[in-house]
C-alpha cells in the first residue's frame, strides 16, 4: 500500500497502524473540521507572551540576585612610566566631581516616587561601548577578577607569571556592572553592508533607521537629514547631553547632533553641534569629549579648520555656553551646594583630538569617562530633582573601538573596565531616580577578539592568561610615540635603541622576557619615519602582549557579529520587568532608537520634516575634507 504524506512516518504523520487520527472526530464519529487559522494565531500570540514574560522575569531575577564584585581601581596599581596626574583623580562610582554630595536622589523632588503619586518624569541614559563584542566582555571580566586577586596578594600579574599562575576559576557571583543588565543581543548591519561602521551604527540608534556606512544621520537614498532622538528630545523640552572619549565630532556623537553625508566632514559637524548651523538652531546642554581641532581657527596651531571661525567663542556668544578644557575646570563648574544647579550649556573639549586611553590618562589633565559621566548625571540630576525636567544623555566609550582597531588588548580591556565603572554610576542614578532608564549597547564589534588563540601543532593547551593584560600600564600608542620620540631626540646606536626598548616595554607592559628577535624588530622600526611606520610599530607592540596572553585577533576592522544588549529600569521590580520585556531577545539596532522614541514620546517625524524643509540634499563637505573612504584608517571606527 502506498502511504499518503499525512501517514508517512518519514514526514512525521501518524504512520500505519497508528490508532490516533490526524483530525479529531466529532461525537458522531465523523472527522472534525480543521481549526480556523485565527485560532492558531491566537494560541501563538498567547504562547509568545508567556515566553516573553518568563524571559523578562528571569532577566530581572538575574539583575537583582547575587552580589556584584567591585571593579578594581586602576589607580591602585603601581604607576607606569611618566606617571603624573595634574587633573583630578577618578571618583568612585556614585560620587560627584567637585562636590561632596554622593546621593543625587537624597532629597525628594518631582522625580522621586515617594513625593507624589503622579508618574515620575521619564529620562534615558543611552551608553554605547563602541567596538566591544561578547568576547571583549568575557576577557574584561577575567582581567577584572585577576586584578582583584592580585591586589589581595593571591596571584601575580605580568607575562613572567603567565606560565606559573594558578587557574583562576571565576566565582559565580563575580560580575561586572553590565553583566546583571544583559537582556538580549542587537544585530548590526547597515543599509549598505553586513559589516557596519560607527556612523551607520549610531544613526540606527539616533534616527531609528538604517543608513549607509559613513552617513551621519541622513537617509540612505536621497541623503536628506533624519531627525535624531537627541534633537527630538530638545524640541520636546528635555535637557540633552553628549559624552565621548573620542572627538565629539566623531561618528557616534555626531550621529545624534548633526547631519552630513560623509562622516569625514567634521568641521561641518562641529558647526552644527555648537554654532546653530541647522534649522533647529540649538546646542545640546552638555557636549563633553575631545576634538578641539575642529573648533579652533585655522591660524591656531593644531587646528584642522580651513577658516578662521572660533566655534568655541561662537558657542559662548550664541548660546551662552561655558567652555572648559581640563578635568579640574569641569569639576569646578559643579556648585558645592547640592541644591544649586550648574549653568547650561557646557562645552568641554579636553584634547585637540581623541582623549587618551584610560591607561595613559594619568599623564594628562583630561577627565575620565567616569568623571564626565558623573558630572553629566549630577548636573542633569539636580535639575530633574528640583524642577522635574527630564533628559536624554548619550555616553560613549569611544576608545574601546580604537584600541581594537590597533589590536591593543591592554588599552581595549582597560577602557572596557572604565566603561563599566561609568555604567555602575549610571545604574546607581537610575535606582535613585524612578522613571530613568539605562540602556547599553555596542554599535558593532571590532577586531574579532579571541580568548585562547592557539595556532600550529598539537597538542593544544586550551588556555589564555588574563594576568598579562591586567599588568599592562600603557597603551601601544603611548609606547610607540615614546620610542619614536627617543630615537628622534637622541639618534641612538642600534645597541642603545634596543636597550631602551627593553627598559620601556618592561615598565609599560611588565614584559621582561622579550626575545632577541622582538627587541631587534621593534628597535629597527623606531629608526624609521613615524608617519610611515606607526602601524607596523603598533602591530609589533600589540603582538608582544597578545602572544603572551594567548589571545588573538581576526581583523583590524569591524566584524558583523551580533553585540550584547543591556537594559536596566531601576530597583522597582515591576518597572524593570517592563523595560526588560521591551528589549529582550534578538533585536535590530534600530529597535533601540524606537524604544527611546516611544519611551520619551518623541516626534521624530516632526523634526525630520523641519530639517528637510530647510533645503535639499546635504553636500559631502568642503574640498579639504575628503569623503568617507569606506575603509578603516587610524582615527576612524
Amino acid at each position: 500500500m502506498e502511504l499518503s504524506p499525512r501517514n508517512d512516518p518519514e514526514i512525521g504523520g501518524a504512520g500505519v497502524g497508528d490508532p490516533s487520527p490526524i483530525l479529531p472526530e466529532d461525537p458522531a464519529g465523523k472527522p472534525g473540521r480543521p481549526r480556523p487559522w485565527w485560532v492558531f494565531v491566537l494560541v501563538g500570540l498567547l504562547l509568545g507572551a508567556l515566553v516573553a514574560g518568563a524571559v523578562a522575569a528571569a532577566v530581572v531575577a538575574t539583575q537583582r540576585s547575587g552580589s556584584e564584585a567591585p571593579l578594581p581601581d586602576p589607580s591602585d596599581s603601581s604607576p607606569g612610566p611618566s606617571d603624573s596626574s595634574p587633573g583630578s583623580g577618578d571618583s568612585s562610582p556614585g560620587s560627584s566631581p567637585g562636590s561632596g554630595d554622593s546621593s543625587p536622589g537624597s532629597s525628594p523632588g518631582p522625580g522621586d516616587a515617594s513625593s507624589s503619586s503622579t508618574p515620575p518624569p521619564r529620562s534615558v541614559i543611552l551608553m554605547v561601548s563602541d567596538g566591544s563584542g561578547p568576547a571583549s566582555m568575557t576577557v574584561a571580566r577575567y582581567v577584572a577578577y585577576h586584578m582583584q586577586q592580585a591586589a589581595a596578594g593571591n596571584v601575580a600579574m605580568g607575562a613572567d607569571a603567565a606560565g606559573a599562575e594558578p587557574l583562576l576559576v571565576l566565582p559565580e557571583d563575580f560580575t561586572l556592572p553590565l553583566d546583571r543588565m544583559l537582556v538580549g543581543t542587537a544585530r548590526t548591519r547597515s543599509s549598505s553592508s553586513l559589516v557596519t561602521d560607527s556612523a551607520a551604527g549610531a544613526t540606527a540608534f539616533s534616527c531609528a533607521a538604517k543608513t549607509y556606512n559613513g552617513a551621519i544621520a541622513v537617509t540612505p537614498d536621497d541623503r536628506l537629514p533624519c531627525g535624531t532622538i537627541l534633537e527630538a528630545a530638545a524640541v520636546a523640552g528635555l535637557r540633552t547631553g553628549l559624552v565621548a572619549t573620542s572627538r565629539v565630532t566623531h561618528a557616534t556623537p555626531a550621529a545624534f547632533s548633526a547631519h552630513v553625508a560623509s562622516r569625514s566632514s567634521e568641521n561641518q559637524i562641529a558647526e552644527q553641534q555648537v554654532a546653530g548651523a541647522t534649522p533647529l538652531d540649538f546646542m545640546p546642554d552638555l557636549v563633553l569629549g575631545g576634538g578641539r581641532r575642529h573648533f579652533m581657527p585655522k591660524s591656531v596651531r593644531g587646528s584642522r579648520r580651513s577658516d578662521e571661525r572660533d566655534l568655541m567663542a561662537e558657542a559662548e556668544q550664541r548660546f551662552g555656553a561655558t567652555v572648559v578644557r581640563t578635568a579640574n575646570q569641569l569639576a569646578a563648574l559643579l556648585p558645592s551646594d547640592p541644591a544649586a544647579q550648574p549653568a547650561f550649556p557646557v562645552l568641554g573639549l579636553f584634547s585637540d583630538t581623541h582623549l587618551a586611553y584610560e591607561l595613559d590618562r594619568p599623564t594628562t589633565d583630561q577627565p575620565s569617562l567616569l568623571e564626565m559621566t558623573d558630572f553629566a548625571l549630577e548636573s542633569l540630576g539636580r535639575e530633574l530633582r528640583q524642577t522635574g525636567t527630564p533628559f536624554f544623555l548619550m555616553v560613549e566609550g569611544s576608545k574601546i573601538d580604537l584600541a581594537a582597531h590597533d589590536q591593543d588588548p591592554g588599552a581595549h580591556v582597560h577602557d572596557i573596565l572604565m566603561y563599566n565603572r561609568a555604567v555602575d554610576r549610571a545604574r546607581a542614578f537610575v535606582d535613585e531616580h524612578p522613571g530613568t532608564v539605562l540602556i547599553s549597547v555596542s554599535d558593532h564589534e571590532t577586531g574579532g577578539l579571541t580568548a585562547g588563540a592557539e595556532v600550529g601543532a598539537s597538542p593544544k593547551s586550551y588556555l589564555w592568561h588574563p594576568g598579562v593584560l591586567a599588568a599592562v600600564q600603557r597603551s601601544t600608542d603611548f609606547v610607540a610615540a615614546e620610542l619614536f620620540t627617543f630615537e628622534r631626540a637622541n639618534s641612538p646606536t642600534q645597541e642603545a635603541m634596543e636597550a631602551h626598548v627593553v627598559a620601556t616595554l618592561g615598565q609599560a607592559f611588565r614584559v621582561t622576557d622579550l626575545t632577541p628577535a622582538e627587541v631587534t624588530a621593534i628597535a629597527e622600526l623606531a629608526f624609521f619615519s613615524r608617519t610611515t611606520h606607526t602601524d607596523a610599530m603598533l602591530q609589533a607592540l600589540g603582538n608582544v602582549i597578545s602572544h603572551r596572553a594567548v589571545i588573538g585577533w581576526t581583523t583590524h576592522g569591524h566584524t558583523g557579529v551580533d553585540v550584547n544588549l543591556y537594559a536596566y529600569g531601576g530597583a522597582d521590580a515591576g518597572a524593570n520587568a517592563a523595560i526588560v520585556a521591551s528589549l529582550a531577545g534578538s533585536r535590530e539596532n534600530t529597535d533601540i532608537g524606537r524604544f527611546v522614541v516611544n519611551y520619551l514620546d518623541l516626534d521624530l517625524a516632526q523634526v525630520t520634516a523641519t530639517l528637510q524643509a530647510a533645503g535639499g540634499a546635504l553636500m559631502l563637505g568642503p574640498a579639504d575634507e575628503p569623503a568617507w573612504p569606506g575603509a578603516y584608517t587610524r582615527g576612524h571606527g
